[in-house]
Formats: C-alpha cells, sequence, structure tokens
C-alpha cells in the first residue's frame, strides 16, 4: 500500500499580452482615444526607437483611436507617416497588444456576473504591490472568485477568505507573480510568455491557501494561470 507523502501544486501564469494590464479606463477605451490620447500613449513607446517626432507624425497625421488599430506596416512605411522600419516594427508591436486586450474586454462581458469586478476599488491591494506590502502581518479579505462558496475547496469555505492571513512569506510570493508577468508595466519587450511556481509540502502547510492568493492576484491583474497538482506517493 502506498503511503501518500507530498502534494506538488504547480501554477503556470500565461501573460495575456506582452504587455501588463493597463490602468483603466484611458487604454479600455482605446478605440475611442482622441488624437491627443493616442499620442501620450505613443510617446510610451521605446522613445529610443519610436521617437518624439514620430509621436508627432502621428498628431500631424490626426491618428486616433479608430485610426490606429487599422494601420499596417506598409501604411507606416508609406505616405504620409514615412516611419523607419524600426519605430514601424515597434509602434506595430504596441497596436497588437492594444488589440488583444480590446479582445480581452469584450470577453469578459460574459463573464459570470456573481464574479467580482476586476476594476472595484476594494480590491486595489491585489494590483498594487506597494499597498499590498502594507498589509503584511494583518488579516485581509480576498474576492470569492468561485462565484459561489460551493465552487470554492472546502479548505477555503467559512470566513476563510474574508480574514486571510497575508504573512511575509505569501507576500514574498506575490512579489515574485508580479515580476514573472511584468504586473503594473506597459510595452514589455521580449518577456517571457510562460511562467510558474511549484508549491509543495506536505498537507496542512498551506498550499491551498496561497495558491488561492495567487490566483486572486492573477484574476484582478487579467493573468491566465493554469492549476496542476501532482500528488507523489
Amino acid at each position: 500500500m502506498s503511503v501518500l507523502l507530498t502534494h506538488v501544486f504547480g501554477l503556470v501564469f500565461a501573460k495575456v499580452s506582452a504587455s501588463a494590464t493597463p490602468k483603466p479606463p484611458l487604454i479600455r477605451n482605446c478605440t475611442k482615444w482622441s488624437v491627443d490620447e493616442v499620442a501620450k500613449w505613443a510617446s510610451g513607446i521605446s522613445p529610443a526607437i519610436f521617437t518624439s517626432d514620430d509621436v508627432q507624425t502621428l498628431k500631424q497625421q490626426r491618428v486616433n483611436g479608430p485610426t490606429l488599430l487599422t494601420l499596417t506596416e506598409q501604411k507606416l512605411l508609406d505616405r504620409p507617416y514615412r516611419l523607419t522600419g524600426g519605430a514601424a516594427t515597434e509602434l506595430l508591436l504596441a497596436i497588437n497588444n492594444l488589440k488583444i486586450f480590446a479582445k480581452t474586454q469584450d470577453a469578459t462581458k460574459l463573464q459570470d456576473p456573481n464574479l467580482p469586478d476586476r476594476h472595484d476599488p476594494k480590491w486595489d491591494y491585489l494590483r498594487n504591490l506597494e499597498q499590498l506590502k502594507r498589509k503584511v502581518g494583518q488579516f485581509i479579505e480576498l474576492p470569492n472568485i468561485g462565484g459561489t462558496d460551493e465552487k470554492l475547496p472546502m479548505k477555503l469555505l467559512g470566513d476563510k477568505i474574508k480574514s486571510y492571513l497575508l504573512t511575509r512569506e505569501r507576500y514574498d510570493l506575490v512579489e515574485k507573480f508580479y515580476n514573472m508577468v511584468n504586473v503594473g508595466k506597459v510595452n514589455v519587450k521580449n518577456a517571457n510568455q510562460q511562467s510558474g511556481i511549484i508549491l509543495s509540502g506536505s498537507n496542512g502547510v498551506g498550499k491551498t491557501f496561497e495558491s488561492y492568493l495567487l490566483t486572486c492576484v492573477a484574476y484582478m491583474n487579467n493573468a491566465i494561470l493554469f492549476y496542476i497538482v501532482c500528488i507523489c506517493s
């Protein structure tokens, strides 16, 4: 007869795009951007490659949100834009990230209405590492991302997620996750599209609680999480 020795929880985080989720409402409304809003956004694209002159070109051509999303490499290289190859590539990469994010926002309209609102200020500390750090050593509330209590793991039932002790070790796990998926950073270049965390140990060490905390952080920051359980005996 085999004896259960340990559970290994593997959590693989896949970014929705190479850019972390931007702050609403500016990016969320990219299809309604004005010319000035496009210019403001474009000014944050690798200034060493996409220069202030390139930003000015977009303003001169009156590029607003809808127009921005229709730009192609050929359009950018030809008149009236005449961008360099490098600048055109940087701009198109950033535009592709916007398109992916816009699709993600459309998909959220289909989610279970019982799920917590990602933009509710109540959960700001799950989207801001500095705010969360100030809560180390305190009991915090976590959102019910199961929709109903019946969908939560048994260990989390009752008031467990309403009174969750944020230890330093748990905060360090969240910080590691932030760094993995570049939460809070925009236009991230050459980032790994997938990263993972392994939580291991015998029953009762807190893997369920720690993995749920990371799942809540992933949910609030529009990251995709794959939850893999391996039972070693």
